[in-house]
């Protein structure tokens, strides 16, 4: 039943979602003066804001360009500055930066806010961050000193949410370690804690893996229930991201399943909306495995290569 649960969770992001949308505009332009104008404080603090509007209404596309154009800035900003524009490049760790990997940019983050007595939160934040990008990259040892530390700053009246993604994270970093049946209970119980707080991005962001993790625990059956209520709920909210990646997760389990027409039922939608969200090479390995099931050769191989270029280790 618990597993059943997630909803529409109408809360606090729906509400700031439909404040701030129709200055999305107004904020995009500024990002861009700021830049040009190499003004780095005021563009991290835009880019903080267009990141978190992004990820509320599941929209990614432009990112990637609001991240090489404040790249240039590092080298004059401030510390605070600094810190703000890694923490925001580390968690966009689909999208590959010259020079400045994911991992590098959490570590920077992690350096910055230690040096300067930030707040408790940005600090842990950077760390979980760090710990999710060293798992990924095969360096346990670090990955787990890094998410040890960031779970002893936690406090016991910790809001909801920030529980949540601590848990997500933690989750992450299973996954990474090969640890699955503990990454997709970590990730379960975030979805539970992020439900109560109303925090719907971070309830989308949850969910968006439990299907893949419950593939990889061998339970293809959950995998489908988990992507069905992944794509109920995006088409509810309206979120293009999660709704690529709740039907890109259902290809995978009815392939798992062996159910080539149905994975092929979803095929067009699902490349439409990761097109429209930004994540079209992001979910292209799915679509290459689809390809090649169908006899499509050369149009698996051209997906192939997108797979390649992105790099996407994540349980969808």
């Amino acid at each position: 039943a618990r597993r059943g649960q997630f909803r529409q969770a109408q809360g606090r992001d729906d509400a700031l979602l439909w404040r701030y949308l129709p200055q999305l505009s107004d904020l995009e332009q500024a990002f861009d003066h700021a830049c040009q104008s190499q003004d780095a404080a005021a563009a991290a603090m835009l880019l903080d804001a267009l990141r978190t509007l992004d990820a509320m209404r599941g929209v990614h596309i432009a990112m990637e360009y609001r991240l090489r154009a404040i790249q240039a800035l590092l080298p004059s900003a401030s510390a605070s500055a600094r810190a703000r524009i890694c923490l925001v490049i580390a968690s966009c760790g689909w999208i590959k930066l010259p020079g400045l990997p994911a991992a590098s940019a959490a570590a920077q983050a992690v350096q910055d806010l230690r040096a300067h007595a930030s707040a408790r939160w940005p600090l842990q934040r950077a760390l979980l961050l760090l710990a999710i990008e060293q798992a990924r990259g095969g360096d346990t040892l670090q990955a787990v000193a890094a998410l040890d530390e960031a779970i002893d700053l936690a406090r016991p009246d910790d809001p909801l949410e920030r529980r949540a993604i601590v848990l997500a994270s933690a989750g992450y970093v299973a996954y990474f370690v090969g640890d699955n049946l503990t990454a997709l209970a970590r990730m379960e119980r975030a979805c539970e804690l992020a439900q109560l707080a109303g925090a719907s991005s971070t309830l989308d962001y949850a969910m968006s893996n439990l299907s893949g993790l419950a593939l990889l625990t061998g339970d293809i059956a959950l995998a489908r229930h988990h992507a069905a209520r992944a794509v109920e709920r995006a088409r509810g909210r309206h979120t293009p991201v999660f709704l690529a990646a709740g039907l890109t997760e259902s290809i995978e389990a009815e392939l798992a399943a062996g159910d080539i027409a149905a994975a092929l039922q979803m095929l067009v939608e699902a490349v439409e909306r990761a097109k429209a969200s930004g994540t079209l090479k992001k979910f292209s390995g799915t679509y290459a495995k689809l390809a090649m099931g169908i006899g499509e050769v050369e149009a698996a191989c051209r997906l192939l290569g997108w797979t390649m270029e992105h790099d996407p280790v994540e349980p969808n």
